[in-house]
């Protein structure tokens, strides 16, 4: 695992693998369920996440990340980009 952050508005966990694909996953509140498991779209390494409850909504939940000195804006934990 490289980094994980909570979204508190759906009770998920979002953790990135240390692994080739950088594969981010979905975790459900037990800790144990993966909902869905996909490429980072960033294509890198995110250092940290933080869960954005200020950006977040229900249904778009959004987290910040940090890699090397970039710091990323808050986008969908699932459908990230280097943008």
């Amino acid at each position: 695992m490289i980094s994980a952050a909570y979204d508190t508005n759906n009770k998920f966990y979002y953790i990135q693998e240390d692994t080739t694909g950088l594969l981010m996953h979905k975790i459900g509140e037990n800790g144990v369920t993966t909902e869905i498991s996909q490429t980072n779209g960033a294509i890198n390494p995110l250092w940290d996440m933080a869960y954005s409850p200020y950006f977040s909504t229900k249904e778009t939940p959004m987290v910040s990340s940090v890699y090397g000195y970039y710091f990323l804006p808050p986008k969908d934990p699932m459908n990230l980009d280097i943008q």
